[in-house]
């Protein structure tokens, strides 16, 4: 099935998944948008619009497969996506610094500082962006979907 889908909102929908436990995104396979579920009201799409579904929440909706649940990480990917920009590091001296912080307390945040000293922060935001787009594509894949072109 192709959906007009835009590949930056469910990166962001993604990427709240892990960040945000208090709301449940969905994806509209009439529309192709992401809808935020809060629980405390009606669900709204991304743009901040209120979905009305005459008084049904989204889990009892009568068409089933009218929203399809994105999958919500019990942790983040920021870990394996550290690993994985680690590997593609030229210097072994920064590699290997890199390899010793990602184990230790607030790796993230000094990871990022190492980064930003050694100026390829912009290299890790743009891997870690494409890593995202990875795993929505294969979500979308694992759920017979793609996007139009």
């Amino acid at each position: 099935m192709q959906l007009p889908i835009e590949i930056d909102e469910l990166k962001e929908a993604f990427a709240n998944c892990c960040q945000n436990s208090e709301c449940i995104y969905y994806l509209d396979t009439t529309t192709g948008k992401i809808i935020i579920d809060n629980g405390s009201g009606d669900p709204m799409n991304i743009d901040g619009d209120f979905l009305y579904l005459d008084g049904y929440s989204i889990e009892e909706f009568p068409d089933k497969r009218r929203f399809i649940r994105l999958p919500s990480n019990e942790y983040c990917y920021d870990y394996y996506d550290m690993q994985a920009f680690i590997i593609t590091i030229k210097s072994r001296w920064l590699r290997n610094k890199l390899e010793n912080i990602i184990d230790s307390y607030q790796a993230f945040q000094r990871f990022q500082n190492i980064l930003e000293r050694e100026a390829q922060k912009y290299q890790s935001l743009n891997f870690g962006s494409k890593q995202l787009e990875k795993r929505v594509l294969q979500w979308l894949e694992s759920q017979e979907m793609e996007m139009e072109r």
